[in-house]
């Protein structure tokens, strides 16, 4: 299947579990877009929402914006 590797920078706004608001600046997130399975897009979104929902405590977060890699070799 082909597929290929990137790396994100995103900025993701997050609401901590007692209502504190911070902007995050997170870098060298991996994404790996397998070709056949879904958009460019949708999965670079998915590798920031799983990095954030495995690496941060919080109530809520919404991702305001990113950047990507061209494909790399891997």
């Amino acid at each position: 299947m082909p597929s290929s590797t990137h790396f994100l920078d995103a900025v993701v706004d997050v609401t901590t579990i007692i209502g504190e608001e911070h902007q995050l600046n997170i870098k060298d997130i991996r994404c790996v877009w397998q070709w056949d399975q879904m958009t460019r897009e949708a999965a670079e979104l998915w590798a920031i929402i799983d990095y954030v929902a495995d690496t941060f405590n919080f109530a809520t977060f919404s991702v305001v914006s990113y950047i990507s890699t061209s494909a790399l070799e891997v």
